[in-house]
């Protein structure tokens, strides 16, 4: 009797330890987290725009509101849909490899762009690249599950 590829994982160690423990099964924040997201983001965007004497004053600010303007994009990345199912989880996890790509692609092709155009080469901050990755992943996942 043939096992099939499923069954086979099932029985491997790892994925026992693992399964037990709820690894494997995503962990999203409830619904409302979204909202508080966005007015976190709305706020780090209002005080980038209309007091830019406190965002450029010193590097800490910038670093502090970059830093908060994220925290807002974690919040709406992995709140919880009112409908979360299997094709949902499905559309997260490829939309998260679309923008996990893209990031990559951007790191790598940037500095070759800035060396052809004579600009000189910018060393890339770990905050930029995740505004990015979580940007690109916000923008994809939403219109994906539009037209879904």
């Amino acid at each position: 009797m043939k096992e099939n590829s499923k069954t086979r994982i099932q029985k491997h160690l790892f994925f026992k330890l693992f399964s037990r423990f709820g690894i494997f099964k995503p962990r999203f924040l409830p619904n409302y987290f979204r909202i508080i997201g966005i007015v976190i983001i709305g706020l780090s965007v209002v005080v980038r725009i209309f007091f830019p004497s406190f965002h450029f004053q010193n590097d800490s600010s910038r670093i502090i509101n970059t830093s908060i303007l994220i925290l807002g994009l974690l919040f709406v990345a992995i709140s919880k849909d009112k409908v979360e199912d299997e094709m949902v989880e499905l559309l997260r996890l490829k939309t998260m490899a679309y923008a996990f790509s893209f990031g990559v692609i951007y790191v790598v092709i940037s500095p070759i762009l800035y060396l052809i155009s004579g600009l000189p080469v910018k060393d890339f901050e770990a905050q930029h690249l995740i505004f990015i990755v979580l940007t690109n992943y916000i923008i994809i996942y939403f219109f994906s599950l539009k037209d879904r």
